[in-house]
């Protein structure tokens, strides 16, 4: 009967590999509940932020009489030359972004440098509260068109400059064709237009003029002119910089966003990120994207905000996003 009483000290193999099993079905199980935790996090910071970018506005509103706008001189070509002015950098002072803000001298050229100003190293800077949590950016680019190869801060918000747009997705094959005028709305601001970037029917637009004697003749938008209902239109949405070189904070074509291209948006074929040498590049990605799944954050002209869904109802969708067009809001999904 010798060794019958005889203790085990240790898992068999088997046994361990059953545990290890075990454990590793539980972390299959935990991960998607502390991933969706962080990315809720993350959407509410999301929030915040581009609630406090929406009051920012409103209080550049309350100081000038009209909404930060954007206005510029050289169009979609960038470099040393750029002219203008971005709606998010008249709002430097407002987001406690002072020191970046007396490093410009309004009006002149990215290349402008002086004992006082230095634009292009301002143009340089992140800014953390354009920064969404959910996209691993670190606030910086190198693939931005307003100055290709050196590096540049970008933004994750963009203004909405409305819906009305040069070319339209087709609902069944998701291709790019051009709008025709039926397809815009026949009342409000440049109603019956489809060049939405400078004539756009929300907010505010790109303003791309001839020269800075010509800057009279800008969109201008006070809080009076959305007659749509403030709490029923966009001012501004996420964007992601990686989908679309347009992205630089500094210039006035890469902070507005248009909701004339369906949200995240992609077109068949093309790579990700977008080429953009494609003829077509510039049409579509000037739509609002987010890293959030199913949607993203847009805040409201009346401060609110709210995550809309990217399979909201395409004609609801552009009605968010004019300001006076008078189209029935039916619901926010």
């Amino acid at each position: 009967m010798f060794g019958l009483n005889k203790c085990r000290s240790a898992f068999t193999i088997v046994e361990l590999l059953v545990v290890i099993s075990i454990i590793g079905v539980l972390i299959g199980l935990l991960l998607p509940a502390v991933n969706a935790a962080r990315e809720a996090g993350r959407r509410a910071q999301c929030v915040a932020n581009i609630k406090q970018l929406g009051l920012a506005m409103q209080n550049y509103e309350s100081r000038f009489g009209f909404l930060p706008y954007n206005w510029g001189t050289t169009d979609h070509t960038g470099g040393d030359d750029v002219k203008g002015d971005s709606w998010i950098s008249l709002i430097l002072p407002t987001i406690e972004e002072e020191n970046i803000n007396k490093q410009i001298k309004f009006g002149e050229v990215l290349s402008f440098s002086d004992s006082q100003y230095n634009n292009k190293a301002a143009a340089k800077q992140p800014i953390p509260l354009l920064m969404c949590p959910s996209d691993p950016t670190t606030g910086v680019t190198l693939q931005s068109k307003m100055l290709p190869n050196e590096e540049v801060g970008t933004t994750n918000y963009k203004a909405c400059a409305g819906s009305n747009w040069e070319y339209k997705v087709d609902p069944t094959t998701q291709l790019l064709s051009p709008t025709v005028l039926a397809d815009m709305p026949q009342k409000g601001r440049n109603a019956k237009e489809t060049k939405g970037l400078d004539k756009g029917n929300g907010i505010l637009c790109r303003n791309n003029i001839a020269s800075v004697s010509d800057k009279n003749w800008i969109i201008r938008t006070t809080m009076s002119d959305i007659r749509d209902g403030t709490s029923y239109t966009f001012a501004i949405g996420e964007t992601v910089p990686k989908s679309c070189t347009y992205n630089a904070w500094y210039w006035f074509d890469g902070t507005i966003a248009t909701c004339g291209i369906p949200m995240n948006y992609r077109k068949p074929g093309a790579p990700k990120p977008p080429d953009p040498a494609d003829p077509q590049y510039v049409f579509y990605t000037f739509g609002f994207t987010s890293k959030h799944p199913n949607g993203g954050n847009f805040c409201m002209c009346d401060g609110s905000a709210r995550f809309i869904s990217d399979t909201i109802d395409f004609t609801t969708y552009k009605a968010y996003a004019t300001i006076d067009a008078g189209e029935l809001i039916k619901d926010t999904e």
